[in-house]
């Protein structure tokens, strides 16, 4: 008898002496992961960290055209866009692309409220190329935020000189085209030029037509109208689905059908 209760006095040490160490490997492990971040969060962190810089997003290799800074959502934060062209591109051959025909990317990227910046989009089809703006030269004539919204120009020609302009809006989670305006002129003679202003939130296009623009071969013989005028004609568009920068190719976009 006196056996039994030493075995099971020793069977209750060992209970006592295995629940104590297990509670003070519980609290060790429990303020261990209470400091420590889980896997997932601290891939979030070393993330966060290195993209407070917005050069991140910037590609090694890539060379920025423009930066520009403005709220736009709303959030009372400075977002930013990048436009940047990628300078040491190869084509399928090895060879440069050049200085014409490298390929180009616009970047916008919302600043959170600790400083750091999230890419909201991007697009490797927004910008023309340096090489699509005719003799006049790269045609790339910046981006802007105003009101709100973001403004990509464009300008270049020869004699025939052409302006556009697209101005896209963050709204319902994305970016959409909310405005246009396409401008045509002789450079040779005076008088002789086309303005076309899309708006797609009212539905509604102005176009703005001097005298001499279907006579321009007249204005260069010296009988251009001297009484020059401009005719302003409004019009309805087809905006019943607003068009995605997503979906948005600047040397082919073309507004003739709306």
């Amino acid at each position: 008898m006196n056996f039994n209760r030493k075995i099971s006095s020793l069977l209750g040490i060992i209970i006592i002496v295995i629940v104590v160490a297990l509670l003070f490997v519980g609290i060790f492990v429990y303020q261990y992961l209470s400091v420590r971040p889980t896997p997932k969060e601290a891939v979030v962190n070393n993330i966060t960290k290195e993209i407070k810089n917005i050069e991140y997003f910037i590609p090694n290799g890539w060379e920025v055209l423009q930066t520009e800074n403005g709220d736009l959502n709303k959030d009372g934060l400075a977002d930013a866009v990048i436009v940047a062209e990628d300078v040491n591109y190869k084509n399928v051959d090895g060879s440069s692309c050049g200085e014409f025909s490298c390929p180009r990317r616009i970047l916008i990227l919302f600043q959170t409220k600790n400083g750091e910046y999230e890419l909201s989009i991007k697009s490797d089809k927004a910008i023309l190329l340096a090489g699509e703006g005719g003799i006049f030269g790269d045609p790339f004539a910046g981006v802007k935020i105003e009101n709100g919204s973001l403004l990509i120009s464009f300008y270049g020609g020869s004699a025939w000189r052409w302006s556009r302009s697209y101005r896209f809006r963050y709204q319902d989670g994305g970016w959409f085209l909310i405005g246009a305006t396409l401008n045509s002129y002789w450079n040779v003679v005076d008088c002789v030029d086309d303005k076309v202003d899309y708006n797609f939130l009212t539905g509604r296009k102005q176009e703005i037509k001097s005298s001499n623009w279907d006579n321009y071969a007249t204005a260069l013989d010296g009988q251009k109208d001297k009484s020059c005028s401009r005719e302003e004609k409004w019009s309805d568009i087809n905006n019943d689905k607003l068009i995605n920068l997503n979906d948005f190719t600047a040397s082919s976009f073309d507004l003739s059908s709306f």
